[in-house]
C-alpha cells in the first residue's frame, strides 16, 4: 500500500511540476510578446503625422471700398468717424461653392453683431461683409475686433479702429 501512495505522490508531484512549468513558459512568452508589442507601438507612433486642415480664410482686411472682384482698395486698420461704410474683406483659399463664412464683431470687447454668407462661386478669392452707418449717423468710435469662421471653424481675427 505504501508503494501505491508513493507512486500517487510522485504522479501528483509530476503533474504539479508540469503545471508550474507550463505557467512559467506561458508567462515568459506573454511578457516577451508585450515587450515586442510595446516596441512596435512606440516605433509606429513616432512615424505618425497628423495633418492640420488648411485654413480657408487666409486673412482679413478693412476698407471703405472694394474693386469688382471684391478685393479691398486702400486697406487700412484706422478709419475716421466720418466714414459711413466699412468693408470687411476675407481672403479665401480653395473655398468651394456653398462654404459658409461667418463673422462675430465686437466693439471694445463687447458683442456687437454676427452674420454669415455662403460662397457663391467655386474659386472665389474674397468675401465681403459691408457695414453701413445708419442714415445721418456715424459708427461708434473705438476698437472693433472681428472673428472670422469657415463652416463653423475659427479662421482668423482682425482689428480696426474708428477714431
Amino acid at each position: 500500500m505504501k508503494k501505491l501512495n508513493s507512486n500517487k505522490q510522485q504522479g501528483f508531484t509530476h503533474i504539479l511540476l508540469l503545471i508550474v512549468l507550463v505557467a512559467v513558459i506561458a508567462g515568459v512568452g506573454y511578457f516577451a510578446y508585450q515587450r515586442v508589442q510595446d516596441n512596435n507601438v512606440a516605433k509606429t507612433s513616432q512615424n505618425i503625422t497628423i495633418a492640420k486642415k488648411p485654413k480657408i480664410v487666409q486673412g482679413v482686411t478693412f476698407s471703405q471700398t472694394v474693386d469688382s472682384k471684391g478685393k479691398a482698395i486702400a486697406p487700412t486698420t484706422v478709419l475716421g468717424a466720418t466714414n459711413t461704410k466699412i468693408n470687411v474683406v476675407s481672403t479665401l483659399d480653395n473655398a468651394i461653392k456653398g462654404t459658409r463664412i461667418a463673422y462675430t464683431r465686437y466693439l471694445n470687447n463687447d458683442f456687437v453683431d454676427n452674420g454669415s454668407l455662403a460662397v457663391n462661386k467655386a474659386g472665389a478669392k474674397y468675401v465681403n461683409f459691408t457695414f453701413n452707418a445708419k442714415k445721418g449717423d456715424k459708427f461708434k468710435p473705438g476698437t472693433y475686433k472681428i472673428k472670422i469662421y469657415a463652416n463653423g471653424r475659427y479662421q482668423t481675427t482682425g482689428t480696426y479702429v474708428i477714431k
